[in-house]
């Protein structure tokens, strides 16, 4: 036997160390383990979205299968090394050793370890004692229905710190448009005092007042300051929809971030929510929408009540055509009462 010198990265020359464990059947060391492969009932909201994301193909399940039975002595380190990934070692219809994972896949163990049922049988023992298949999936979906409200939980958890900061700069935001808009209308209600103080200043009293008054000099000055104060009223409405319009684009940027955040929360729970549905079905069998229940009633009702649609004109005057007029009901009249009686058939007696 010769040693060579594997010039290869450590996380390599551990995958190899790895598969010579598996191929020569020998116990497998636990720093071995594929740690990733953990119970999704113990995940976190991350983790089970990363899991959901990955798409786990049955050479994954051999590979770890294969893990499980090589790191295990016992029928009872076995079990717990599925138990810890997720899996129930269950007993299958045929007698026979089977594992049911949280997705109520049914894995025959002796195909899915490469050992033939004799070996399966002499390490694990007779598998009367194990729970069968139904109870496995019903325990499963159990589990992970609760899982799955866990994560909602979670997950309403995590929206509320999210929206959390956005909430405090809505708030902050409001309260600053709100003190912009005030010292806005007391700019302006001071300066349209000022500009109207200026504007009746401008308006002679006493006998020049009496001589603008005989000139038409008054009258003009009057219209002066009307037109004055019409372009300061546009002035101030213009320059309060200019602030308006600022603030608002400012808070539809917010806004935009806070319907976001949403919207992703939205689509957290309602596939959440599904996944747990779909875990109740397999446990009761059926659909747990209650909101088509309470539908189905009102559909029967509608259609019970509903009113039969009209003929069409087409069908109508083809149903008019097919039924006979009064003419030939008397044509038909008159060809019974000329008609010769027919003889009677033999055998048969005539009536009387």
């Amino acid at each position: 036997m010769t040693a060579r010198n594997l010039s290869l990265y450590k996380t390599k020359l551990r995958d190899i160390a790895k598969e010579t464990y598996l191929e020569q059947g020998w116990t497998l060391p636990e720093g071995f383990v594929d740690s990733a492969a953990r119970d999704p009932r113990n995940y976190t909201l991350a983790e089970y979205q990363q899991a959901k994301r990955m798409i786990r193909d049955a050479r994954d399940l051999k590979s770890m299968m294969a893990e499980c039975w090589a790191a295990s002595d016992s029928a009872a380190a076995f079990k717990h090394a599925l138990d810890e990934r997720g899996i129930t070692l269950a007993k299958g219809d045929r007698r026979g050793h089977v594992a049911v994972t949280r997705e109520g896949e049914v894995l025959a163990i002796s195909r899915y370890t490469g050992k033939k049922a004799k070996e399966v049988r002499a390490k694990l023992g007779e598998p009367e004692n194990l729970p069968s298949v139904e109870q496995a999936k019903t325990s499963a979906a159990t589990s992970m229905s609760a899982a799955m409200t866990k994560h909602m939980v979670e997950a309403r958890l995590e929206h509320k710190k999210a929206m959390a900061p956005l909430e405090a700069r809505r708030r902050a935001m409001t309260e600053h448009h709100r003190t912009e808009r005030a010292k806005m209308d007391a700019g302006q209600k001071t300066r349209w005092k000022e500009e109207t103080r200026l504007r009746s200043e401008q308006l002679n009293s006493g006998l020049r007042g009496l001589w603008d008054h005989l000139t038409g000099r008054h009258a003009e000055m009057e219209r002066k300051n009307i037109a004055e104060a019409q372009a300061a009223v546009r002035r101030d409405r213009d320059q309060r929809q200019l602030l308006i319009a600022a603030q608002l684009s400012e808070r539809q940027e917010l806004q935009t971030e806070i319907k976001a955040t949403r919207d992703r929360q939205a689509e957290l729970l309602r596939g959440l929510r599904t996944d747990r549905q779909a875990y109740d079905r397999k446990l009761t069998g059926k659909e747990l929408d209650r909101s088509t229940e309470n539908l189905r009633p009102r559909l029967e009702q509608a259609a019970q009540t509903a009113i039969p649609a009209e003929p069409s004109r087409l069908a109508k005057t083809f149903e008019q055509a097919s039924q006979p007029t009064h003419q030939d009901r008397l044509q038909k009249l008159r060809e019974n009462l000329t008609a010769e009686p027919r003889p009677p058939e033999r055998g048969c007696e005539p009536e009387r």
